[in-house]
């Protein structure tokens, strides 16, 4: 069976996945059992340049299982001065 989840990343990780407007998300359609580091490799994004990641404005662990609807956001390290 399979699932729909949306994501989008931010700053830096956005030039993994280009088709992403401002403030949107991009639907993707996955099998049931999926994790959430799939994603990473999906989009080829290093996983050493994700920070944080946010489901349904929960912080989430790479192993978590994604689950229909589950909106996801990648943030990488923030860098200030």
């Amino acid at each position: 069976m399979m699932i729909k989840v949306k994501v989008t990343a931010y700053a830096t990780l956005k030039k993994y996945i280009p088709q992403i407007k401002i403030g949107e998300f991009l639907t993707l359609e996955l099998p049931e059992g999926t994790q959430l580091k799939e994603i990473y490799d999906r989009f080829l994004i290093p996983q050493e340049e994700v920070k944080q990641v946010f489901i349904n404005g929960l912080r989430a662990e790479n192993d978590t299982i994604l689950k229909e609807d589950d909106r996801i956001a990648i943030f990488p390290p923030v860098a200030g001065g």
